[in-house]
């Protein structure tokens, strides 16, 4: 029975790098080594092993079925020790693997990491734009450390660590707003979708909906939805709103900078409405002090920033809307 040893480790390196390369030669130069040198370790590991693991032929090599065997378990090992060094590695450099959709990815997440890194210079964040339901199989399959999710309900399951409303209402572009003109009349506009809003599933419209039931029925007199689009991104519908006559159902955190940047502009009926949350949860709870706990108090305390930055916008108070 063969033992591992390091010699024997080392000749699985240089068989590998020959596998893979289907040439001695070109394995030679891959590692940066002769050509007898990678010859004289394979023929040392094939007859240590007892079988043959190449067939030799004019100017290449292939694997035998022994070849093929031990190369499929030589890069599973492989395969194990490098996932346990990236681990190693994160818990060295308190690195983070945070999942969240794609919107609140691109236009919230990624715009804010300097001033999370500015004032915790050793944690590192790797973000991760996921449209899925998180459950406990997929975060220890993926390994995400942190799932900021959207819905109205709490994920089973999961361990929440803290959440933050959001709050929606209509925005256009500053041209779609021109010709709106005074707001009044009842103007035809074109209204844009999100209709894979919130995680747990939701119709068609839901969004628009929502924000209807919720107090932007009294809008109805300043325009009425005569057509429709729909995306599966709320960064999709909020781009079709900049270049286009639509207009789209904005999350406070999420617009906060094309609202900055005017980009996009309220509409002319605006009324912010309580939506669903942003749900950070783990596999977990939450230690007292940890790199986690750090990364949920800054995100807690960014959204609420960026929210009331909007809602200044909006010459609305924050107090103001239950």
């Amino acid at each position: 029975m063969q033992r591992l040893d390091s010699q024997l480790l080392s000749d699985l390196w240089f068989f590998r790098a020959a596998a893979r390369a289907g040439s001695i030669t070109q394995a030679a130069s891959a590692l940066s080594v002769t050509q007898g040198a990678v010859s004289q370790r394979v023929l040392r590991l094939e007859a240590r092993l007892g079988v043959p693991l190449f067939e030799r032929h004019n100017r290449r090599i292939s694997l035998t079925r022994a070849g093929e065997v031990l190369l499929a378990a030589f890069n599973d090992a492989s395969g194990t020790v490098n996932e346990a060094l990236v681990q190693i590695g994160r818990l060295r450099q308190q690195t983070l693997v945070v999942a969240c959709p794609p919107t609140l990815a691109i236009e919230w997440l990624m715009p804010n990491l300097p001033d999370l890194y500015r004032g915790s210079p050793g944690l590192e964040v790797h973000i991760r734009a996921e449209m899925v339901a998180p459950d406990v199989y997929w975060m220890e399959d993926q390994r995400v450390d942190l799932v900021i999710g959207y819905s109205h309900v709490q994920v089973s399951g999961l361990h929440q660590l803290a959440s933050f409303r959001e709050l929606i209402f209509p925005v256009c572009s500053p041209a779609t707003l021109s010709r709106l003109e005074t707001c009044t009349g009842g103007r035809e506009v074109l209204a844009l979708h999100d209709d894979n809003v919130w995680q747990e599933g939701e119709r068609q419209g839901a969004e628009w909906r929502e924000w209807f039931e919720g107090g932007g029925a009294r809008c109805a007199d300043a325009w009425k939805i005569t057509a429709e689009q729909r995306f599966n991104l709320a960064y999709l519908a909020y781009q079709a709103a900049m270049y286009g006559d639509g207009l789209a159902m904005a999350r406070s955190v999420s617009v906060e900078r094309m609202l900055q940047s005017r980009q996009l502009v309220p509409a002319c009926c605006v009324v912010p409405v309580p939506s669903a949350h942003y749900r950070m949860m783990s596999l977990a709870p939450m230690r007292a002090g940890s790199a986690l706990e750090q990364l949920v108090r800054w995100l807690l305390l960014r959204m609420e920033a960026s929210q009331a930055r909007t809602l200044e916008r909006l010459g609305i108070s924050g107090k103001s809307i239950s």
